[in-house]
C-alpha cells in the first residue's frame, strides 16, 4: 500500500483510512468514543451492543467517501485515533439527508436518539448557505484511543482532515490506495464542519479557528425521561455546530 502520509508528528503518522483498516478504526470507537463521548454517554451507547452495531454500520458506510483519517503509531502499526469523515452534498430539494435516512434504519432507541440529536443540531443552521457551498466535509466521529490521549492526536486528525478538504477544493483528484478509483474533484468542499460535543472537542475547534454557528443545549435534549444535561457534567453544556470556510 502506498498511501500518502498527510502528517508525521513524533511516533505518529496520519493517513487516510483504507478499507482494510476500518475494523481497527471501529475498535478505537469501541474503546474511546462510545464509552466516553458526551452524546454516547447521555443515551448509553456503550451498554447497548445493538446500538454500537448501528453506529459501526454508519461508519462503515461513511468510509466509502474516502475522506476519513487515522493516526498510526509507527512503532507498533497500531491505530491510535480516527476521524470518520463524511462528504455532505447539498441536494437543493426536500429529500431527506444522509443522516435522516440512516436514522430510520437504526435498530436500537439509543442509536436512533443519538442520530436525531445530530439532526436537530444540524437543523439549527444551514451551513451550505452560511458557507456559500454545495459540499461540506464533516468531521463526524472523532476519537483517540485512551492510551494515546493528551498527545494532540485529535487536533492533528482535524488538521489533516482540513488539509484533505483543501486539496479537493483545489480540484485535485486523489487516488485511493485500496483500489483504482479517485475522489472526484467535483466533490470540492467549500468548508469543514463538525458537531463538537464536549469541552475538549470544542477547544480543538477554537484552536483550529472554527466558527460556532449554533449551539444545542443538553438541557433541551431528552431520552428516557431525562435530559442529556441531567446525565452529563455541569460544564458539559451543549453541542456546538462549528465550521471553517476553506481558503
Amino acid at each position: 500500500m502506498d498511501e500518502k502520509v498527510w502528517a508525521s508528528c513524533g511516533e505518529v503518522e496520519y493517513i487516510r483510512l483504507p478499507p482494510e483498516r476500518v475494523q481497527e478504526g471501529l475498535e478505537v470507537l469501541n474503546e474511546g468514543f462510545y464509552p466516553h463521548e458526551s452524546v454516547c454517554r447521555a443515551v448509553g451507547i456503550a451498554s447497548a451492543p445493538e446500538a454500537v452495531d448501528d453506529l459501526n454500520r454508519l461508519c462503515v458506510g461513511v468510509v466509502e467517501d474516502g475522506v476519513s483519517m487515522i493516526a498510526v503509531d509507527k512503532k507498533t502499526n497500531r491505530v491510535a485515533g480516527v476521524a470518520f469523515n463524511k462528504l455532505q452534498v447539498n441536494s437543493n430539494d426536500d429529500e431527506a439527508g444522509y443522516f435522516e435516512k440512516f436514522s430510520n434504519t437504526c435498530k436500537h432507541p439509543a442509536s436512533r436518539r443519538l442520530m436525531e440529536a445530530m439532526i436537530e443540531a444540524d437543523a439549527l443552521c444551514n451551513l451550505f448557505e452560511r458557507c456559500n457551498t454545495d459540499c461540506l466535509l464533516e468531521i463526524m466521529f472523532l476519537s483517540v484511543h485512551p492510551e494515546y490521549r493528551k498527545r494532540n492526536i485529535g487536533l492533528k486528525l482535524c488538521e489533516v482532515s482540513m488539509e484533505l478538504a483543501r486539496t479537493l477544493q483545489q480540484g485535485v483528484a486523489i487516488k485511493t490506495s485500496s483500489n483504482v478509483c479517485k475522489l472526484s474533484p467535483k466533490l470540492a468542499p467549500g468548508a469543514v464542519c463538525a458537531l463538537f460535543t464536549s469541552p475538549v472537542s470544542q477547544k480543538i475547534g477554537m484552536k483550529l479557528g472554527m466558527t460556532v454557528a449554533a449551539r444545542l443545549a443538553y438541557a433541551d435534549i431528552h431520552f428516557n425521561g431525562k435530559s442529556f444535561g441531567d446525565v452529563l457534567e455541569p460544564n458539559n453544556k451543549d453541542i456546538a455546530v462549528v465550521y471553517k470556510i476553506l481558503k
